[in-house]
């Protein structure tokens, strides 16, 4: 077992707990709630979740820098984006962020461990998230991109992160960029499923970051 592994499954352990006790407050197990509390209850439930996802993350980045590959099976993506939006809507709530996700229909399945592919896709949303201050807009969209002969087609995961757009003329939006930390565990995680990732100024003023994962063979 890799040293520090039981620490961080108390972490973990506790981390969840803290989520689950939240979420009992939030249905009124306790009693009746007013809209401070509520709001602080949320905000205790997004931070649990948020270090949750980060200690898993770099628990799995972790394992692939000490020689575990990833056991990549066929798997099919629509349930796994939706699920990681709206973990992402929910988050980005919290931070006052606006939050907008397009994903293709009959998207191809890829050869993915799905567990670790989703831990990908929640680095480089909260990667976007964290950067910079509260009131930017992020965009997640995925998309098949046409293939060469005889090539798979190319399935992009395409994160925009912009700050909101200026309020008068004068104002201009700062350039906001994704937390490097973040974007390194998404770059392994992702290259361990045979893709790249490629982060580069958007035209709109923030950063793109695009996560290129090969279609799975046909059956």
């Amino acid at each position: 077992m890799p040293a520090g592994a039981d620490t961080a499954g108390d972490v973990a352990v506790a981390l969840r707990s803290i989520n689950d006790y939240s979420e009992l407050m939030l249905d009124g197990a306790g009693g009746k709630i007013d809209v401070l509390q509520r709001k602080f209850l949320e905000r205790i439930k997004c931070a649990a979740l948020r270090a949750d996802a980060q200690l898993d993350a770099h628990a799995r980045s972790a394992a692939l820098h000490a020689g575990h590959a990833l056991v990549l099976q066929r798997t099919q993506l629509p349930a796994l984006l939706l699920a990681a939006a709206a973990w992402a809507r929910l988050q980005f709530a919290d931070r006052a962020i606006t939050f907008e996700s397009a994903i293709a229909a009959d998207l191809p399945e890829v050869l993915a461990d799905a567990a670790a592919l989703s831990a990908a896709l929640h680095m480089l949303l909260l990667g976007a998230g964290l950067a910079g201050q509260p009131g930017r807009h992020v965009w997640f969209t995925v998309t098949v991109l046409p293939a060469a002969p005889a090539a798979a087609p190319l399935l992009q995961f395409a994160v925009r992160d912009a700050n909101a757009p200026a309020t008068t003329a004068a104002a201009e939006p700062g350039r906001a960029e994704l937390n490097p930390a973040l974007l390194h565990i998404a770059t392994k995680l992702i290259e361990a499923h045979n893709g790249r990732l490629v982060a580069t100024p958007d035209s709109g003023g923030g950063t793109l970051v695009m996560a290129l994962l090969p279609a799975a063979p046909p059956a």
